[in-house]
């Protein structure tokens, strides 16, 4: 019977979806009112990053590390990840 650590390392194989979330601390210049609109959702960031940049480098994070064997002449994983590859997330939402 597998352990449930060993089901966990396994990288997914099929596709997916995925939602990422990123915070932002408010900006120490913002006055008490922006501030607070902040806090409360009223005001989101609408600065950079973009939400495709957070989406990428959240993607390519996520993807395994391969390092090239000179003896075997091939790529070998060095540390699994989440998926085999990025290309596998079919349903991507980003919040920031």
């Amino acid at each position: 019977m597998a352990r449930v650590e060993d089901e966990i390392k396994k990288p997914i194989s099929k596709d997916m979806a995925l939602s990422i979330k990123a915070y932002f601390p408010v900006p120490r210049l913002y006055s008490k009112k922006c501030r607070q609109d902040c806090l409360n959702g009223i005001e989101r960031p609408g600065k950079k990053p973009d939400s495709d940049n957070i989406a990428k480098i959240i993607l390519d994070r996520l993807n395994p590390k391969m390092k090239l064997n000179h003896d075997l002449h091939k790529a070998e994983c060095v540390h699994e990840s989440l998926y085999r590859d990025d290309k596998q997330v079919v349903c991507l939402h980003v919040e920031k």
